[in-house]
């Protein structure tokens, strides 16, 4: 997460930017023309209005980008001519938060290109190579662990799931879920957000709406705005599927990766690191699965990530979970047994004295 991403191929408004930054401490990131999910990790999103308008003539933006563009909250339009209609008519379609007629609009870019507050959270996320692998309960059963002494929430990413609340028992607690979250976006605290979440102890839970059909955008913005006032955030990740994934994982500390103990799951594994190199410095945690006799020190060498624990294969878990019951009251001890390793694992890399 970054306070300024500014979109220009224009030197004078670039070096405008980098010395009002400069003033007011934001972290600034330049891109000469690429509309990246880099917009979602920023703040505030400053757009050249020529270039975009060659941009749009030019017909490289699709829809899907320009969409990005349209569901942030703070964009802003720059430019150092006079804004005639055409910028305005852009600014409206953008839904522009406002005009920057430079050098007459610096005094309004001082004032507003304030540094958004540190989060002090670590991002813990959590990434099944594939379904079925236990991701959700996983990332419940550390968030468990790190809420002895920590305020903790835990955070579905996936757009349509099964749904968190009902894995953690409180579907019906009331209190805000994704849409709701998206929509107070910049219009409350985020400590008065942390108590109005649905919670279990001092694990604060965020689901998506079962009632909901709509398409979840800026979950980085309200995770941040979270991170500033608890003590760790776990993210349970979407499938690899998932176009928000690579963003996600880009925002994330650390992360623990699932893997089945299976040739086939080691290859997906290895293809996804591929595709997104920040895994190869995750925790891998291998899932026993029947019939398979790949060793997860094999896994771990194939792979070449660090080994922090396994879990067994357990029909005692899937049992418990279809009879509706959470994992928060799991009894089976070969699973708690797997969890006190890999949390005792994740102990020393991460500094917390386990209870």
């Amino acid at each position: 997460m970054f306070d300024v991403l500014l979109i220009s191929q224009n030197q004078r408004l670039i070096t405008e930017i980098q010395k009002i930054s400069a003033v007011t401490q934001c972290s600034l990131e330049i891109c000469d023309k690429e509309i990246s999910s880099q917009i979602r990790l920023a703040n505030t999103v400053l757009i050249d209005a020529q270039l975009f308008e060659v941009l749009i003539l030019d017909k490289p933006i699709q829809n899907e980008q320009l969409s990005v563009i349209k569901a942030h909250p703070n964009v802003v339009l720059i430019t150092d001519e006079e804004p005639g209609p055409i910028i305005w008519q852009m600014a409206v379609s953008l839904k522009a938060k406002y005009v920057a007629f430079l050098p007459d609009a610096r005094e309004w870019l001082l004032n507003n290109l304030i540094p958004t507050k540190l989060r002090t959270a670590k991002v813990i996320g959590v990434l099944g190579v594939s379904g079925g692998l236990g991701a959700s309960v996983l990332a419940t059963s550390i968030a468990l662990k790190f809420a002895n002494e920590n305020k903790v929430v835990i955070a579905e990413t996936q757009e349509f799931s099964g749904g968190l609340d009902v894995l953690w028992g409180i579907e019906e607690q009331n209190g805000p879920r994704w849409p709701a979250l998206i929509n107070s976006l910049g219009q409350v605290l985020p400590v008065d957000i942390l108590r109005a979440l649905p919670a279990v102890g001092t694990v604060s839970v965020i689901a998506m709406d079962s009632k909901s059909t709509a398409r979840i955008e800026n979950q980085i913005q309200v995770i941040h705005e979270l991170a500033t006032v608890v003590d760790y955030v776990i993210l349970d990740l979407p499938n690899p599927a998932d176009q928000r994934l690579s963003e996600l994982i880009e925002y994330c500390d650390d992360l623990i990766l699932i893997v089945g103990a299976t040739i086939r799951s080691t290859n997906a594994a290895n293809q996804l690191m591929n595709f997104l190199p920040k895994l190869r410095q995750a925790k891998l945690v291998v899932r026993e699965l029947p019939g398979s006799a790949l060793e997860p020190l094999s896994i771990s060498k194939t792979l070449g990530v660090n080994l922090v624990g396994t879990i067994a294969a357990d029909q005692k878990i899937t049992e418990h979970l279809e009879r509706g019951l959470s994992p928060t009251e799991l009894s089976s001890g070969s699973y708690r047994k797997s969890i006190e390793t890999i949390f005792a694992n994740l102990n020393s890399a991460y500094g917390y004295a386990a209870a």
